[in-house]
Formats: structure tokens, C-alpha cells, sequence
């Protein structure tokens, strides 16, 4: 049989027959059973449309194009043949773990050798996106002896800051690095600065003589009364490097121009506590009198929080 495109939800038990190819572009999903040989260029989903499953097969191979998908914990295949994962091959991981159920299998491989090959990205023992997923955790294809399972070493800073403010650690739905909170900020802006997503934009507020930070809110303009000068001003997570956040102020002579990465870094001028609980700190960095490329005057700044 071969399937070309779509979803096709197999739950019927099957012995005997031919070789199964699903092409690229084509989804084998459901929960059934079959002694036939499997060969995936397209997706392969155990259970799949939401429901927890276990889909059987004989020998499995998935070829580079070919995608293992296991979005719910408890989402298994079972190959009762020899296992090949030719490279290119990938592996999308769409569950989160529950705590003290590690390690979780996959993929039960009832051959006698080992799994053949690695899913792209995922050495053995490599781990998971804990950026993306919101855990932190590796792959093996050791489990049990020839098995694929995912160990789960709890949830990532972000991933439990999401968990918080959104109730799931994933990137996903309200809580997607991308999605703009109810303070106009992207929840990945949000997490770097530790300011809350679910509230309106506060003001940031911070004691010159003191250090302390007596209000947060989003990145701002300070004029020193002093001096006169400009700085702009922002808070960050003090563990942003260890949730593998990068933070830089850029600057430019005007919003539709090329904004330029701040030479000097940014000073902390006050420590605290941010919306989540976790420690915080005040920075800034004077606006350039010449901009480090253009050479121009620094007019505008901003603040990009990205993933290192």
C-alpha cells in the first residue's frame, strides 16, 4: 500500500499484505497493527488528531524526508522488525512529561539490533530545545536496550514561566515566544525582562541613589537631570545567559534607518524583583553621540531579546 497525501488513520489490525510507504506529504496515523514492513517519507503519528496511541508495525525505516511525530505522552510505535533512521530524518516532540515519569519510550524496537541510524539533531543523549518545548531532557536509543525514549529533567526556566502565566511550558497558543502580551510586548520580551504578559504596560521606575527598583515596566528613556544625557533604560532576568536569552540595546538616527548593536555595555544601575519573582536587575546605556557604523547620532534605541 502507499499512501501519497493526507491523513490516513489506520486502527485496523493487519497480517500479512504488502510494504506500507507513506510518500512525502502524506500522514500514517491511528492506532492500529500490521506485520507489513513501514517505510516513511512523509509523517508518522501514533494515535494522532489529539488522542494518546500506540501504532504497530513490522521493520520500520523512515527516510530523510521522513518525520516521527509524538505529540502526547504515552504516544508510542512499536516495531516488530529490524529499525532504520536514515539521515535526515527527523523527530517533533509536542508533549510535556509529567514529573517522575522518565524515561518515556517512543519507539519499542522488538527487533533483536539495535536502532540503525540517529533522527537529525538528536545524537545519543543529545538534548531536547528546552526553549521551545519548555523542559529540559535528552534523547536515547538505549532505553530498555534498543528502545527511543525521552528522559525528562524537569522544566526549563521559560518553560516554567510559561507554565505560570499560561498554564503550558510549550511556545505554543497565548503562550508563543512571538505573541504579544496585553503590554504590547512579545511574551519573549516579557520573559527577558520578567515583566508580566497578563497586565497592562507598567512604567520603570528606579532610585538613582539607591539602586532600587521601585516600579518595572517596559524599556524607557531616562534624561539625566545632571548632565542632560540620554540612556536607555531596561530590566533583565539575572539568569537571562542560563535560560539562553540574548540581550543587546541597538540604537539609530532614525526608526526607519539600520538600528546599530551599542559598543559599550549596558550598566546596572538597580536590582530587584521582577514580575515572576525572579531576580532582576536595572540597566542602561547612554544613546551614542556617534553611531559605531553610520556614524551618526543615536536618536532611538530599542531593546532585542533573542535566543542565543
Amino acid at each position: 500500500s502507499a499512501f501519497s497525501s493526507g491523513m490516513v488513520v489506520f486502527d485496523a489490525t493487519q497480517t500479512g499484505g504488502g510494504a506500507i510507504t507513506v510518500a512525502a506529504g502524506a500522514t500514517l496515523a491511528g492506532t492500529g497493527s500490521t506485520t507489513s514492513a513501514v517505510t516513511v517519507s512523509g509523517i508518522l503519528s501514533p494515535g494522532g488528531s489529539g488522542m494518546v496511541g500506540t501504532l504497530t508495525t513490522g521493520a520500520l525505516t523512515f527516510n530523510g524526508a521522513g518525520r516521527l511525530e509524538a505529540d502526547l505522552a504515552g504516544d508510542n510505535v512499536i516495531a516488530n522488525g529490524a529499525v532504520t533512521i536514515n539521515a535526515g530524518a527527523t523527530l517533533e516532540l509536542g508533549f510535556t512529561p509529567a514529573a517522575g515519569a522518565s524515561p518515556i519510550t517512543i519507539l519499542t524496537n522488538n527487533d533483536a539490533g539495535p536502532v540503525v541510524g540517529e533522527f537529525a539533531g538528536f545524537a545519543e543523549g543529545a538534548a531536547v530545545d528546552p526553549v521551545v518545548l519548555g523542559w529540559s531532557g535528552s534523547v536515547t536509543y538505549l532505553q530498555g536496550g534498543n528502545n527511543v525514549a525521552v528522559a525528562f529533567a524537569g522544566l526549563s526556566i521559560i518553560g516554567q514561566w510559561r507554565e505560570d502565566n499560561f498554564g503550558d511550558p510549550a511556545s505554543a497558543g497565548a503562550g508563543a515566544n512571538d505573541v504579544l502580551g496585553l503590554n504590547g510586548l512579545t511574551n519573549l520580551q516579557n520573559f527577558g525582562l520578567d515583566l508580566d504578559p497578563n497586565a497592562p504596560a507598567g512604567q520603570l521606575v528606579v532610585n538613582q541613589n539607591t539602586g532600587a527598583i521601585i516600579s518595572v515596566g517596559a524599556p524607557t528613556v531616562w534624561v539625566d537631570p545632571a548632565t542632560e544625557r540620554f540612556y536607555l533604560q531596561h530590566t533583565r532576568r539575572t539568569d537571562f545567559a542560563l535560560a539562553s536569552l540574548a540581550i543587546a540595546e541597538e540604537f539609530s538616527r532614525s526608526p526607519n534607518l539600520t538600528f546599530e548593536g551599542s559598543v559599550v555595555p549596558a550598566t546596572v544601575i538597580g536590582t530587584g524583583t521582577g514580575a515572576s519573582g525572579a531576580a532582576i536587575e536595572a540597566v542602561q546605556t547612554e544613546f551614542p553621540t556617534v553611531l559605531p557604523i553610520s556614524g551618526g547620532v543615536g536618536r532611538y534605541g530599542r531593546v532585542v531579546i533573542g535566543l542565543d
